[in-house]
């Protein structure tokens, strides 16, 4: 890796040793830690500063590296990382048409924490080529019933299908005029109640990290429903996101987790995170070629000095969002039922 320093200010050449000297021992900093400690643009807005201020005939190298300038990079990245988050309170103020009414405090708990996710899915499905009420048959597999009138704007002409999970009933607050409900199947072990190549496009929402068993069941099913050329939509959590680095820098889990219930009741909690490459693996296998993306859906954006940091070591800040989103089309039958990668 090479690291530059351009000065476009007057001055330049009497300080040019200086610089050379500087990033001559950054360079040999190039694969440890404190070379971000350091941080280059930290080091060059010093330098300006120095510069500028005309306070010191011959800039020094311990001038510019004055730790006095510089924030800690852990303190920097936790600082970054907490006011870019969007906390549920500020969403509930945003009042959106596309989301029913919540019923109960376990509904409204799940709208503040998912609602900007599923804007952002809303929104991507209006985006599709077929979208606007041309796919025929729409299936969503047991995303939350508060979204489906989106959905249902979303595809005004289409047979909307929900397929509940097995875990419980269908919620007493389903709308049977905007979607037909399907009672619940399990994801790992059964059959999605439903015919063969009948679907046009399927929603697997926030359904893949919570599979324990046999997550390739599921995605053999979602091809099984799909009619050539269908698609699926998936979500699921990004393991290995902007935010999952700043944590292993400062110290913190890199994966996120429901708690703890203290009646002791198993939880439908994440059980295994995906990353997008092993999101692109498993829907290749179920025979359905996947295009992926990632958005900050819990975050406003990535901050400044973790996309710098990840760009520096060749990380894609198109894949390094809270969450991953998958659409894939359905190009042949299943292909490999267990990839040797995911089971023994």
């Amino acid at each position: 890796m090479s690291w530059k320093l351009i000065l476009s200010i007057p001055g330049f050449g009497r300080i040019k040793k200086v610089v050379d000297d500087l990033f001559k021992r950054l360079k040999d900093l190039e694969n440890s830690f404190h070379l971000f400690e350091y941080r280059v643009d930290q080091i060059y807005r010093n330098v300006v500063t120095a510069l500028m201020a005309n306070r010191t005939p011959v800039l020094t190298l311990h001038s510019a590296l004055n730790p006095e300038n510089m924030i800690p990079l852990g303190e920097l990245l936790s600082r970054e990382a907490d006011s870019a988050s969007i906390a549920g309170a500020e969403l509930e103020n945003d009042p959106d048409a596309r989301f029913a009414e919540p019923v109960t405090a376990a509904d409204r708990e799940y709208l503040s924490a998912n609602r900007r996710r599923l804007q952002v899915t809303l929104d991507m499905l209006l985006s599709l080529p077929q979208g606007q009420g041309n796919l025929m048959v729409v299936a969503d597999l047991a995303t939350s019933c508060l979204f489906h009138p989106g959905l249902r704007a979303c595809f005004p002409a289409s047979k909307l299908i929900f397929v509940g999970s097995e875990q419980g009933d269908l919620p007493a607050s389903k709308d049977t005029d905007i979607v037909e409900w399907v009672p619940g199947f399990s994801a790992e072990t059964g059959t999605i109640p439903l015919p063969d190549a009948s679907v046009d496009l399927v929603l697997c929402l926030e359904v893949l990290e919570r599979l324990t068993v046999d997550p390739m069941q599921l995605l053999s099913e979602i091809n099984r429903i799909l009619k050539m050329g269908g698609r699926l939509l998936l979500s699921t959590p990004n393991p290995v996101s902007w935010k999952a680095a700043v944590n292993v820098l400062t110290g913190c889990s890199p994966l996120s987790y429901g708690k703890f219930s203290r009646t002791r009741q198993p939880g439908l909690g994440h059980v295994r995170k995906w990353t997008p490459s092993e999101v692109e693996t498993l829907f290749r296998a179920a025979g359905i070629e996947p295009v992926l993306t990632t958005q900050n859906v819990h975050h406003r954006a990535t901050p400044e000095t973790i996309r710098g940091i990840l760009q520096a070591t060749g990380v894609s800040n198109r894949l390094s969002g809270d969450t991953i989103f998958a659409l894939g089309t359905k190009c042949g039958e299943v292909v490999d039922r267990y990839p040797s990668q995911f089971y023994e």
